[in-house]
């Protein structure tokens, strides 16, 4: 296929991802909200951006990296990567269960904490696939890759949406975010 069309397909994938993706998340935000409560609810987004601050660095840059560079990593490279992130990962979702006594006086609320414990267990797994998606991009395989990021959010929502029907509470979405 002509590099203009493997482009322009890619981009359709893409804009279809985004616009289910933004309708699942506000659908799913505004009920899960609605199910559990406005506190409930942001008790679970401080954990999650907790989480996503110390996901952030444990990514390294690697996501970018194995994009943008110049040859074709090789299966190794790859490799590398993989072992990076997992290690990084550990080491930053220990650095974060070692934090946790700050972080409670810092907050003031202890209420975090029992959900970000989960979210960091589960931060290995939130980076882990950076390479094979790295992998698909520079193939410029944007089907496959806006199906696998469309079909996790709409897991995340419904999950949550799911268990915050049946009065799961915070754990509800922390439940949908470990299954995506």
């Amino acid at each position: 296929m002509p590099l203009r069309e493997k482009v322009l397909r890619g981009g359709i994938y893409l804009s279809a991802r985004e616009g289910i993706g933004l309708a699942a998340g506000v659908a799913g935000v505004l009920l899960v909200t609605r199910l559990i409560g406005p506190t409930q609810y942001g008790l679970y987004r401080g954990a999650l951006e907790i989480m996503a601050f110390f996901a952030g660095v444990a990514r390294w840059g690697l996501d970018a990296y194995l994009v943008r560079r110049e040859e074709q990593p090789t299966r190794a490279v790859y490799n590398q990567a993989f072992s990076l992130l997992l290690l990084g990962s550990l080491g930053f979702a220990a650095l974060g269960f070692l934090s946790m006594p700050l972080l409670g006086r810092w907050l003031s609320d202890v209420r975090y904490l029992a959900p970000l414990r989960f979210l960091l267990a589960a931060l290995p797994f939130t980076v882990l696939s950076i390479p094979a998606v790295a992998r698909l991009e520079r193939e410029l395989d944007y089907g496959k890759v806006a199906a696998l990021e469309t079909v996790g959010h709409v897991l995340y929502q419904g999950v949550s949406v799911a268990l915050a029907w049946k009065g799961w509470g915070l754990w509800a979405p922390v439940a949908g975010y470990i299954l995506w």
